[in-house]
């Protein structure tokens, strides 16, 4: 009999900028995905500023959560701008992941709480088997969308907290970058939302329709 591999323990650190029936739906879709995955085990989400303040990345990422039925994952509140490096709930609770166990990072917003967790001292870094950064991208790739866009959209998840970038860096963790290059070519289309509004899954048709303005405003 085919033994099923364990799962991967993992942390999610996201800034959901996405409200009911509008705003920006790319942590939502990384989300839900991750937690409907059978691959991952989630031991813990902290929600950071970037696309919008914490206190709305909080209280979106506790809805998400919610509506995926994962009650049993902790939410926590992390650090509120690229000055802010006092300890909180999230970076303990990172640091006690951390020790506890092998674990991978999954950074979706800027890397500001997740450089203060990495930072303590006497912590288990060899339990860190990388961070896995949606930033960054190679010497000569700009983050264009179309042909008549003047100037590029900025990798803002690198540029609001560079020093965090710096800081993890040093610290030789392994480190995938996930930049506008690697999905540049997959758009949602209309009749993506659609097939999503007809699955069983609650959580899915929720997003699906909260996709729809966003979704329009990027069709060209």
């Amino acid at each position: 009999m085919t033994q099923k591999p364990a799962k991967r323990r993992v942390w999610i650190d996201t800034d959901p900028a996405m409200t009911t029936g509008n705003g920006e739906v790319d942590d939502g879709f990384a989300l839900i995905q991750a937690l409907r995955s059978v691959e991952l085990d989630i031991v813990g989400i902290s929600a950071v500023f970037g696309n919008t303040d914490t206190e709305h990345a909080f209280a979106m990422t506790k809805e998400i959560v919610k509506r995926a039925g994962r009650l049993d994952i902790p939410v926590y509140r992390g650090c509120k701008n690229a000055a802010d490096h006092q300890i909180n709930a999230a970076t303990k609770a990172l640091c006690t992941a951390i020790d506890d166990a092998p674990l991978s990072i999954l950074a979706l917003g800027p890397l500001t709480t997740i450089a203060t967790a990495l930072a303590q001292p006497g912590l288990a870094l060899g339990n860190v088997r990388e961070v896995i950064f949606v930033g960054g991208r190679r010497k000569g790739v700009e983050f264009y969308v179309n042909a008549t866009q003047q100037q590029p959209f900025r990798d803002l998840n690198f540029e609001l907290d560079v020093d965090a970038v710096k800081n993890v860096l040093a610290l030789n963790i392994p480190m995938t970058l996930a930049g506008w290059e690697v999905s540049s070519n997959m758009w949602i289309t209309p009749s993506d939302l659609d097939q999503l509004t007809v699955n069983d899954d609650a959580c899915v048709q929720w997003l699906a329709a909260t996709s729809r303005n966003w979704q329009a405003s990027w069709q060209f």
